[in-house]
């Protein structure tokens, strides 16, 4: 019987009151806790956390554009993202969200389900949970933090038949003729 070596648990890098403000602060981050910290400037940095594994994020401010984008097993927690803070979660996969307060515009968009390349996920499980919902937050945007989305299954879509000329019907229901066909 073969068995497969154990990987090493990494510990978590805890990253604790700091301030980010340029391009891909944390980029790619693995096993990375961000506690107190945020992310605003002048450097008007883009996508500080992409691509990053494993990341928890407590107690948080967002003033940049796209922070999560392609990350998994994401938890933020008690975080704020302003209007500036676009397009926060775009294609990650298994994030949880608790407490946040979120102010800008496109927040979600999941990963496309079709196909299986880089970007691409066939899976059919949650890829957002939410415990707050977005009328206990005030000022959230549309999904707020109760967003809650998942690929659907291709049995779940039934196909629409094209619809067929309607036949103009008497209050009774029978189909209606036309004076001229019936002389």
């Amino acid at each position: 019987m073969k068995f497969k070596p154990i990987r090493p648990v990494k510990p978590i890098e805890k990253v604790e009151n700091q301030r980010f403000g340029e391009e891909r602060a944390l980029y790619g981050a693995r096993g990375l806790q961000v506690e107190n910290c945020r992310f605003e400037g002048e450097e008007d940095g883009e996508s500080a956390l992409k691509e990053g594994r494993q990341i928890t994020v407590l107690d948080s401010y967002f003033a940049l554009r796209y922070p999560f984008w392609h990350d998994v097993a994401l938890t933020v927690r008690n975080c704020e993202m302003t209007e500036t803070c676009r397009a926060p979660f775009w294609y990650d996969k298994d994030v949880t969200m608790d407490g946040c307060k979120m102010h800008g515009v496109k927040a979600f968009r999941d990963r496309p389900s079709s196909g299986g390349g880089p970007g691409r996920s066939t899976s059919s499980t949650p890829r957002f949970r939410a415990s707050t919902p977005s009328s206990a937050v005030p000022g959230s945007s549309r999904a707020g933090c109760a967003f809650r989305a998942s690929t659907p299954s291709s049995t779940s879509r039934t196909p629409r038949s094209p619809k067929a000329p309607s036949t103009p019907r008497t209050p009774s229901g029978t189909p209606r003729t036309s004076p001229s066909a019936t002389a």
